[in-house]
């Protein structure tokens, strides 16, 4: 297996701040992403997607995670949904390299005097 390059940032302030660029989204947008950058397989299928919301454990880590970061939380994240039923028809996966693997999807939140980093890579 081949080693994948660490972030050069590894602090979630400073990861915020680089992702500060990008589109930025509030709490009732959130929905799937902790989900889906827990669970989804980035480079593959999108049949899981029901399955994975179902997941009743998922959705409570998920819900806490958004219940604790708070109303006036503000998301970022390198690319498009993990999960094909939050993207819009005819939309495909698109991310930013931030390393040397395939694919790279960060996603940062802060709110309520947390920070939230959840990074996902798929080698070659």
């Amino acid at each position: 297996m081949q080693q994948v390059a660490p972030l050069k940032d590894k602090e979630a302030a400073r990861l915020t701040e680089y992702l500060e660029g990008e589109p930025t989204f509030t709490p009732d947008r959130a929905t799937g992403w902790v989900v889906g950058m827990l669970a989804a397989d980035l480079a593959y299928g999108t049949s899981a997607d029901d399955a994975l919301m179902d997941d009743t454990r998922l959705r409570a880590i998920e819900d806490d995670v958004i219940e604790a970061l708070g109303p006036a939380a503000h998301w970022y994240a390198t690319g498009d949904h993990p999960l094909s039923r939050f993207r819009p028809p005819g939309c495909g996966r698109g991310w930013m390299t931030l390393t040397p693997a395939t694919y790279d999807l960060l996603l940062a939140a802060r709110g309520n005097g947390f920070d939230l980093v959840l990074f996902r890579t798929q080698e070659d």
